[in-house]
C-alpha cells in the first residue's frame, strides 16, 4: 500500500485538468515557479532581437529579474532559467507561447536530472507505472532542501524490472536510484524532477496518492487492463482452494476505485469488506469468484508475477478442467 512518509502541500498553480485528455504537455502540468529549462539557439536569438532596441534598465523592472540573470539567458548555452521567468520575460516581449513551448528543450527541478520529454501519453506503460505506486508505491518529500522523490518497493525481480523499464519508457534516459534492502522489499526511487512531475499528473496533495487518477478512469480498455494487472500484482491473493481472487488495502475509498474499474472491463466482485486481522492495521477488502469472472480476469488482467500466475492458471483449470 502507498506508504504516507510526511505530510506537505505543493502548490499547483499552473495544473491544467483535462478529463478525457489522454496527452498531456508536461509544461501544462507542472508549478513553473519550481522549474527550470534551458532553451534553443533559436528561441534565445528571438529574444535578443526583441531586446536590442529597448533599455536593459526597463526590461529587468517589468520582468523582475536581475541584470545578472538576463544576461545568462541572452549569453548562455544550456542555461538554467526558472521557467516562470522565461514565459513572462517572453510573454513581455510579445513572442508566441506556442513558440516558446516548442523550444523548450529540457526542464528540472533544482538541484537534480533534467528530462527532454515533452508530453506524457497514456498508454500501458503509464497504467502499470500508476498502478504499482499507488499500491507498493509512495512519496518522500525534504521539504527543507525542496525535493519530493517517488518510490517503489517489491521483493518480486520481475516486478521491479517492469516498474523501471516502464518509467524508461515515459521518460527515456532517467536516473532511477536502487537501494538493496535485506529485511524487506528493494526499492526504486525516481528523481524529484519525475516525482514532481508525476505528483502533478495524478492531482496528489498533502503527500497521498488521494484515489485513483481521472485518466485511468477515461483509459482505453487495454490500459485499464494494464493498471488492474500492477495493482494485484502488488496487493492481490489468488486462493486455488477458496477459488477466489482477493484485493485488501487499507484505503477503503481507493479499493472503491480499484473495484470500479474492475466493473467498467466487465468483471463483477464481492461488496467490500472491513477486515481487522489480530495484531495488524485494518484492511478494506473484495473478492473475485464465479467462472465468469475469474475466467475473464484470466484473460483480461493476468499477472507478470511468476507465482500468482501459477496460481491463476490452477484456479482457471479447476473450472476448465
Amino acid at each position: 500500500m502507498l506508504q504516507e512518509v510526511c505530510s506537505y502541500t505543493v502548490g499547483l498553480n499552473n495544473f491544467t485538468y483535462i478529463d478525457l485528455k489522454m496527452k498531456f504537455n508536461i509544461l501544462d502540468l507542472i508549478n513553473r515557479d519550481r522549474f527550470y529549462a534551458t532553451i534553443s539557439d533559436n528561441l534565445r536569438e528571438e529574444i535578443k532581437s526583441k531586446i536590442i532596441y529597448l533599455k536593459k534598465k526597463d526590461i529587468i523592472e517589468k520582468n523582475n529579474i536581475s541584470r545578472s540573470t538576463l544576461k545568462r539567458i541572452l549569453t548562455i548555452k544550456n542555461y538554467w532559467a526558472n521557467i516562470t521567468t522565461i514565459f513572462t520575460l517572453c510573454e513581455n516581449l510579445k513572442i508566441d507561447s506556442e513558440y516558446v513551448r516548442k523550444n523548450i528543450e529540457k526542464i528540472k527541478t533544482k538541484d537534480s536530472f533534467s528530462t527532454s520529454t515533452k508530453f506524457i501519453t497514456i498508454n500501458e506503460e503509464l497504467a502499470r507505472v500508476t498502478g504499482h505506486l499507488l499500491c507498493d508505491g509512495g512519496i518522500h518529500i525534504n521539504e527543507k532542501e525542496g525535493k519530493l522523490r517517488i518510490f517503489y518497493v517489491n521483493n518480486n525481480s520481475k516486478l521491479l524490472h517492469s516498474f523501471r523499464e516502464d518509467v524508461k519508457s515515459i521518460f527515456p534516459g532517467v536516473k532511477i536510484y536502487y537501494r538493496k534492502r535485506e529485511d524487506r522489499g528493494d526499492e526504486l526511487w525516481l528523481p524529484t524532477t519525475i516525482g514532481s512531475i508525476l505528483f502533478s499528473l495524478f492531482d496528489m496533495y498533502n503527500c497521498k496518492f488521494r484515489r485513483v487518477p481521472k485518466f485511468i478512469f477515461n483509459a482505453k480498455y487495454n490500459e485499464k487492463c494494464a493498471f488492474l494487472q500492477a495493482v494485484f500484482d502488488d496487493e492481490g491473493t489468488i486462493s486455488v482452494e477458496k477459488y477466489n481472487i482477493v484485493l485488501s488495502v487499507h484505503n477503503k475509498e481507493l479499493l472503491t476505485d480499484f473495484r470500479n474499474i474492475l466493473q467498467h472491463i466487465g468483471i463483477n466482485s464481492s461488496q467490500i469488506k472491513l477486515i481487522v486481522p489480530k495484531n495488524r492495521s485494518r484492511m478494506y477488502r473484495f473478492s473475485i469468484y464465479g467462472k465468469n469472472n475469474i475466467l475473464k480476469f484470466n484473460e483480461l488482467v493476468s499477472s507478470s508475477h511468476s507465482l500468482k500466475l501459477k496460481k491463476l492458471k490452477l484456479l482457471v483449470s479447476k473450472y476448465c478442467g
